[in-house]
């Protein structure tokens, strides 16, 4: 699924010496364009179903969609799942140093960025009880500045200060760490008129 390179020992190297400096790294032109296409694709085909929760302390209003990849089934978003819950656990093994295993829910999450969504302060951690590493694969065709919204921010603690913010990236593995540090996160509303998609998961630390 990945493309040959990242499969390289010097470049799972590389990208494991970023990790470790940073406790996340991004790998970008992750899969071969065509993939990446027709995953995109796929997903904009989805019904991403709008849930929300009004509240003053923790809001949010997101589009999701849930999926479980099929046994031998050739769509897109089929093969995409079966390799984060097959061969990618291994390839991140190697690059965080962490011996990792699947996630046991089958279950994959497509979030959709568009108009309106956003997500209030929360801890990323609380939402992935029993991961040590996630993930988060982008299908995002254009990027935005980040006074549009949509670009999520890491805070120092709950209401705290924005320590960084990721861009919504095309063709791209976010991977990074839950076991420690900083884990609150916030998504500010998106003002425009834009698109993207990105698939959330993670690992367990493997007995």
């Amino acid at each position: 699924m990945l493309v040959p390179r990242l499969a390289r020992a010097e470049v799972v190297a590389e990208v494991g010496a970023r990790f470790q400096a940073m406790g996340r790294v991004r790998i970008e032109a992750a899969f071969p364009e065509a993939q990446a296409a027709a995953c995109l694709t796929a997903l904009r085909g989805s019904e991403h179903a709008a849930l929300q929760r009004v509240d003053p302390a923790a809001g949010f209003q997101i589009w999701r969609f849930g999926f479980v990849p099929g046994v031998g089934c050739e769509h897109p978003l089929c093969e995409l799942g079966r390799w984060l819950q097959g061969d990618a656990v291994g390839w991140v093994s190697a690059l965080t140093g962490a011996p990792l295993g699947a996630e046991l829910d089958p279950m994959l999450l497509s979030d959709k960025a568009c108009k309106a969504a956003f997500r209030d302060g929360y801890d990323a951690r609380a939402e992935t009880v029993g991961r040590a590493i996630g993930y988060q694969v982008h299908f995002t065709p254009a990027t935005w500045p980040v006074e549009w919204g949509g670009h999520l921010e890491v805070l120092a603690g709950p209401g705290g200060e924005v320590i960084e913010r990721w861009a919504p990236a095309w063709n791209a593995i976010d991977v990074f760490e839950l076991r420690g540090g900083v884990s609150w996160r916030r998504l500010p509303m998106i003002e425009r008129h834009v698109e993207g998609y990105t698939i959330t998961g993670g690992f367990h630390a493997a007995s």
